[in-house]
């Protein structure tokens, strides 16, 4: 017995008198000790959240193209931008595939046809993304609510023709811009 507390005592001397940690710098020190915004933390996971279900890896079977998708704030008009940009095609499918696409990201986000949160929902899956995991906070309970109202898609169907439909997220409106910019490339 003596013998292996021996061993165990010179094992962990011998690791501890080996060389010690680097200590971070002060950029990642700064980084270390800086909380993230839910706001940065939310965009970050609705993007990734976005990227799985419409990115260009995702397995589509309802004839909707695969998006490169890009979350900002906009802080001009308040609200947060959900940008599809069709992924793989530079003409692209044109407006026409808009209302397909606004169709399938409201599905997604839980809404119905109407544009309207589905069964007792009282928000989206999308808003709930800016929300702390794990973490049972009633003081945001209406904030995924109120987030709901500030979220926008735009979609971009066509790079080349300039086109881009934008629409809020709740509701089924949508207004279809076309620049009428062309750079050359077939149509």
């Amino acid at each position: 017995m003596k013998r292996v507390l021996g061993m165990v005592v010179g094992a962990l001397l011998a690791l501890g008198s080996g060389p010690g940690l680097a200590a971070p710098d002060a950029s990642v020190q700064m980084l270390m000790n800086t909380p993230t915004p839910l706001m940065s933390f939310g965009l970050v996971r609705l993007e990734t959240l976005l990227e799985k279900w419409f990115g260009p890896g995702a397995t589509r079977t309802d004839g909707i193209p695969a998006y490169t998708v890009n979350v900002s704030y906009n802080a001009q008009r308040d609200r947060i931008v959900m940008a599809f940009y069709e992924y793989g095609s530079l003409v692209g499918s044109g407006e026409e595939s808009c209302p397909a696409t606004f169709a399938a990201i409201r599905r997604f986000a839980g809404l119905d046809e109407a544009g309207a949160y589905r069964g007792n929902a009282t928000s989206t899956v999308y808003a709930r993304q800016f929300l702390p995991i794990g973490v049972d906070a009633p003081e945001l309970a209406g904030v995924a609510t109120a987030l709901d109202k500030v979220l926008e898609i735009s979609v971009m169907p066509s790079f080349v023709m300039s086109i881009s439909c934008d629409a809020p997220l709740l509701g089924t409106q949508m207004t279809v811009k076309n620049d009428g910019i062309n750079f050359g490339l077939p149509q």
